[in-house]
């Protein structure tokens, strides 16, 4: 039994150091560390999950007007609680792991002004992996929800931006595109 509420919470503790360095006079480095603590207080679970992520990325300004882009990180999450407005908590598998992975993206900026008149460009793609991505399995209405570990997944994409300025006036058109898939099973997500 659940008891009378649900009183779930989530503490989380992070600490994230960044520089950002001029390597030559077009190329730009950025490296970061993080480290996350994460503690679940829940009536069915009282679990803490930690990590030490890392990221780095590179802007290389080929033209005062273009600069090419590439990232890189680590991706750290706990399981999540879920939703307090009900009353219902989610069991921890006795195995579960926290999600962890990768995201590279890339791309190609521009920017331009002339006069009164702005534009700007950006294109962004990018591709991310998920190892032991966490899934909640309903187990009934009497029972808690169960979260696990399932497949390792995969996203992909894409963004485009479309900035344009003048005076006091500022517009922007983007879209965006994405695909998602359990690497084992080929589903989507």
């Amino acid at each position: 039994a659940l008891g009378d509420s649900n009183t779930s919470k989530a503490i989380t503790h992070s600490l994230y150091v960044e520089d950002k360095t001029a390597a030559t006079d077009s190329v730009d480095v950025t490296v970061g560390v993080r480290y996350d603590n994460v503690k679940r207080k829940t009536n069915l679970d009282d679990t803490s999950f930690d990590k030490v992520t890392w990221a780095g990325g590179v802007d290389w300004r080929i033209t005062e007007s273009v600069t090419l882009f590439a990232s890189t990180r680590t991706l750290f999450k706990a399981p999540e609680l879920l939703e307090t407005f009900i009353n219902f908590e989610d069991k921890l598998s006795d195995d579960i792991a926290p999600e962890t992975g990768f995201n590279h993206q890339g791309g190609i900026k521009f920017a331009k002004s002339i006069n009164d008149h702005s534009v700007a460009a950006n294109l962004t793609v990018f591709n991310t992996r998920i190892n032991d991505y966490i899934i909640k399995k309903y187990q009934g209405s009497s029972k808690p929800y169960l979260l696990l570990n399932g497949e390792d997944a995969e996203l992909t994409g894409f963004e485009a931006s479309f900035y344009y300025g003048y005076d006091a006036f500022n517009s922007r058109l983007s879209y965006s595109r994405s695909n998602n898939k359990f690497l084992e099973s080929g589903d989507p997500i």
